[in-house]
């Protein structure tokens, strides 16, 4: 017999199959209010310029090119705690929001893991002071871990 749990949805108290998140009317909710949400962000032209960005070949690449870079691994959990776990995601160090430019500058991107990804934005979201340093802190760690992996191999490889 399958292993059960109750549907996700607050105060639901249907069964559903375990690693099913919501119930039938839960799951189709969930998808109409995603799509609603989907639809009113692409409403702005800025916003929907950004997703288009995303979903480019380019930055396809460029997002498999950074992580190659990094050796699949979170460059800031490396130089927090030395332990080396796998990133997920590639993030903009300055956003794309302030500076377009920048969107497919290498030096512009690092490779972190879903938990990191999310610590550093909401630090960045406490104030400029806050956003400044951890664009500092980024750029910093960043370049010590080109200094002292990806230059000692080009220089070994020599």
């Amino acid at each position: 017999m399958p292993i059960k749990k109750l549907c996700s949805y607050s105060g639901c108290n249907v069964l559903v199959d375990y690693g099913t998140k919501y119930c039938y009317k839960h799951r189709t909710k969930d998808k109409e209010r995603y799509k609603d949400y989907r639809r009113s962000r692409l409403q702005d032209k800025e916003e929907k310029a950004r997703q288009e960005f995303y979903n480019s070949t380019e930055w396809k690449n460029m997002r498999d090119l950074v992580i190659k870079k990094c050796f699949g691994i979170d460059i800031v959990e490396y130089y927090k705690t030395g332990q080396i776990i796998m990133g997920y995601t590639v993030h903009h160090i300055i956003e794309l929001k302030e500076d377009w430019e920048k969107r497919l500058d290498i030096n512009n991107l690092i490779y972190l893991s879903q938990e990191n990804h999310v610590k550093i934005h909401k630090m960045m979201e406490r104030s400029k002071e806050d956003k400044d340093k951890v664009i500092e802190m980024l750029l910093e760690l960043k370049a010590r871990f080109e200094q002292e992996f990806i230059l000692e191999k080009e220089e070994k490889n020599k």
